[in-house]
């Protein structure tokens, strides 16, 4: 007689590593650090009307290139390596990936809207495939596939309830990739939002579990960049 069929077993759950990385540190950050100095020093009933200063797709700094190309040195070694490096299309982001990871050519690369930064400011509008394939004309970092869907970026302040739809999305995304262990250049916005509440300094690496059931998870003692050394404490975001 044939034997029973095996029940089939039920799926396991996926757990992944995904090293979170902030970018360096920008223009609008340092806008953003003065503004908050000058509002500190006003008087209390005179507090100062932010203006935006339309710093489109805000460029990283000398200090931020700098920030990002010291990481190469550290993420060279630093285990499990990515098998998928995701990176915002934001120029800061995008630029902080590729100096940051400059030592792991051979690592599959993945520019991925779904981690852009949350619209706040001009800083968060994106700009068009054509013009991030001129800072990348080797080719290291493929944006053909944001062809035609520009604008890939919001075009309007997000709410709390479409954002957080997108980091859903986002982890969903993340967790559906084949490869077990990625590492995701993003933003303040971002990382703050999928780990409910970290606030990362310009190119701290954040090191975290990902599961369908917990989402994303801290793990202490894993990051580098501490509070002091990274963009001297300043944690201003864009």
């Amino acid at each position: 007689a044939r034997a029973p069929a095996r029940a089939a077993l039920p799926p396991q759950p996926r757990k992944k590593t995904v090293t979170l990385v902030r970018h360096g540190q920008t223009e609008m950050n340092l806008y953003l650090q003065d503004f908050h100095e000058r509002n500190s020093a006003a008087a209390a009933d005179r507090e100062l009307p932010f203006v935006d200063p339309g710093l489109r797709d805000t460029r990283l700094t000398p200090a931020g290139e700098a920030q990002a190309a010291a990481l190469a040195d550290v993420l060279a070694t630093r285990e499990p390596q990515p098998e998928l490096i995701v990176a915002s299309p934001l120029r800061r982001a995008l630029l902080t990936a590729h100096l940051a990871y400059g030592a792991l050519p051979d690592v599959r690369r993945r520019v991925e809207p779904l981690a852009t930064e949350r619209h706040w400011h001009a800083s968060d509008t994106g700009s068009a495939a054509e013009e991030l394939r001129e800072l990348f004309p080797c080719g290291s970092w493929d944006v053909g596939h944001l062809e035609g869907r520009e604008p890939w970026w919001p075009l309007e302040p997000e709410t709390d309830g479409e954002f957080e739809e997108r980091m859903r999305r986002l982890g969903l995304w993340l967790l559906a990739r084949p490869e077990e262990h990625i590492a995701l250049v993003c933003h303040w916005g971002v990382i703050n939002a999928v780990t409910r509440g970290y606030d990362p300094l310009n190119c701290e690496v954040i090191h975290t579990t990902l599961t369908a059931e917990e989402g994303f998870t801290v793990v202490p003692g894993k990051g580098h960049g501490g509070r002091a050394a990274a963009c001297g404490g300043a944690t201003a975001r864009a």
